[in-house]
């Protein structure tokens, strides 16, 4: 008789934190069961998308695939583990780790689990601290530039505002004074 590879177990966390400009791992465990024996499982393929795309290329803003999970068998059972490494910018919301089983005589099964991708507001700036330097009074300070790199999930909006007069706790030498509402 022929039985059919049948997903028994897909798990992965309920909640996937992101990691601000580097890549989160995120891992989705396959239990696959099959009555002529583990090694009558081929393999499986698994897709880790949100849940709302309609295109599943491989895109790593909404859509990871992972092809070559590993593998251990015990009897009629076979643990695929899936890795995947999720981009900070990875869209959040619901993400399903979706999930089809392949046996020797072509039979298939599918299956899936969901992750909530949460939130991530990040930025990074190339510098923490602009030094305009001591420039005399009436004076031009040098062009000084400060990049701002969203490193999260979401859009952010960054606004710069200068200073003047005391400000105890960053000290007067850092003060800045714009005259008539001037910007920086």
């Amino acid at each position: 008789r022929v039985y059919e590879p049948i997903i028994t177990a897909v798990s992965i966390l309920n909640t996937t934190n992101l990691n601000p400009g580097i890549t989160k791992l995120v891992q989705c465990n396959i239990t696959v069961e099959d009555n002529n024996g583990a090694n009558d499982i081929v393999n499986v393929n698994t897709t880790l998308h949100l849940s709302t795309t309609n295109n599943y290329e491989e895109n790593k803003n909404t859509v990871y695939i992972n092809n070559s999970c590993n593998r251990t068998n015990n009897g009629n059972t076979a643990n695929f583990y899936c890795t995947y490494n999720l981009y900070y910018y990875a869209e959040s919301g619901t993400w399903n780790c979706n999930t089809t089983s392949y046996d020797l005589q072509g039979l298939t099964n599918n299956n899936y689990n969901t992750t909530i991708v949460d939130e991530l507001y990040a930025i990074n700036l190339s510098s923490y601290i602009l030094n305009y330097e001591q420039i005399s009074s009436g004076g031009l300070s040098q062009e000084k530039n400060l990049e701002v790199y969203n490193i999260g999930n979401k859009p952010v909006e960054v606004y710069v505002r200068g200073y003047g007069g005391t400000i105890p706790a960053l000290g007067e030498n850092l003060a800045m004074i714009c005259e008539n509402e001037e910007t920086i």
